[in-house]
């Protein structure tokens, strides 16, 4: 809410700068154009094979500065969660929802499970609510909001306005306990959430309209 930010992203050419931290680019290339100049007035009265050797030298030295060792790259696990492919047993067409969903807070958090659970509907190439981009719409965000205290009036309510037929509960983003509990959870809601199916990962329950 402070800054200069606020005032200067609906510019134009600004405004194209989706992430605000990106702002810092237009800083790193004035600060290299600066640097240039420094270079050429400090090494004016080099011969121009010592201005050679100092240019190469200043560039190994930047270079050396950016080098990150090791990189620490961590293998992506492509596989897909049984209950998901079941879902692929089911008469099409249909719309899911898949929990749990992080704290409406921890915005990096929902971003990647978003992530994660679009890449589940390979499984069966059926609509979903869950996506990641640079947008995220006004109801979108209420209703994941509403999902990270699934199942209440809110999130049901929520998830019936999209048109979702079922919900993919996986167990391996589920805190122990809450597993424990998930029979008397729902249980509460049994007239409007119906036990489908389960597998070692996993169960899928039906919206009842």
């Amino acid at each position: 809410p402070f800054g200069i930010w606020p005032l200067v992203y609906k510019w134009p050419v600004l405004n194209f700068i989706r992430v605000p931290t990106r702002f810092v680019l237009l800083a790193v290339l004035g600060l290299a154009v600066l640097a240039g100049a420094a270079f050429d007035r400090l090494s004016r009265t080099f011969s121009a094979r010592a201005r050679v050797v100092t240019a190469t030298l200043v560039c190994l030295l930047t270079l050396g500065e950016f080098v990150s060792s090791p990189l620490e790259g961590r293998p992506y696990d492509p596989s897909l969660p049984k209950i998901d492919v079941w879902l692929n047993t089911l008469p099409t067409p249909f719309t899911i929802a898949e929990w749990p969903m992080p704290n409406p807070d921890n915005v990096d958090g929902q971003n990647a499970r978003n992530a994660r659970f679009m890449l589940h509907s390979i499984a069966h190439f059926q609509k979903t609510v869950h996506g990641f981009s640079g947008i995220l719409p006004k109801a979108h965000e209420q209703l994941f909001g509403a999902l990270y205290s699934f199942p209440n009036d809110d999130s049901l309510q929520r998830l019936r306005a999209f048109g979702v037929t079922y919900v993919v509960w996986h167990d391996d983003f589920t805190d122990p306990k809450v597993r424990a509990e998930t029979d008397a959870t729902m249980a509460p809601w049994a007239g409007r959430i119906q036990f489908v199916h389960e597998e070692a990962d996993g169960r899928v329950y039906r919206l009842v309209r």
